[in-house]
């Protein structure tokens, strides 16, 4: 865990100091049925959601895992959540139902947009201001990638019509 955390740090310039003790607990409870490579990516995750949020620790609250529920050890955290169970994370994308419209590529373009939407929330609507608090590389390389992901999918102009006027689609 120091490791990804160490290797995250140096290759995002993210200043990262570590974790709590409840989203150790958190992480020392789940399963991870894809062993390192699925820890790897909730830690990287964990600390861009954490950036995001303007914080310099890993809390539960931006620990996401895909599969099933992580079950809560930590008696401190069973006593925040009504069944022992964390359901929310703090990007939700809800998937109803898979039919051949939907693919991987969709669902992450999905994600995407609703975590550059809550970026517009809470960082406004300057699209370097966007780029630097969430994470991407540059300006550039953000609006390139949000008009491409529109590109693909044109219908998620109509579910994210904010994002679409911010990037001029």
């Amino acid at each position: 865990m120091e490791y990804f955390l160490n290797l995250f740090r140096k290759r995002k310039g993210i200043e990262i100091e570590g974790v709590t003790k409840e989203a150790m607990d958190l992480l020392v409870s789940y399963n991870w049925p894809g062993n390192v490579r699925e820890l790897k990516n909730v830690i990287e995750n964990s600390i861009i959601l954490a950036k995001a949020k303007g914080i310099k620790l890993i809390t539960p609250d931006v620990i996401s895992v895909k599969g099933p529920e992580l079950k809560v050890q930590s008696a401190e955290l069973r006593a925040q959540t009504s069944s022992g169970n964390i359901r929310h994370s703090p990007l939700t994308v809800e998937i109803e139902e898979v039919n051949e419209e939907m693919n991987f590529e969709k669902v992450t373009a999905v994600a995407e947009l609703e975590f550059v939407r809550k970026g517009i929330e809470k960082y406004g609507k300057k699209r370097e201001v966007l780029a630097q608090k969430l994470g991407y590389s540059n300006r550039f390389t953000f609006i390139r990638r949000i008009r491409r992901i529109f590109k693909k999918f044109p219908e998620l102009k109509k579910q994210f019509p904010e994002i679409a006027k911010v990037f001029k689609i």
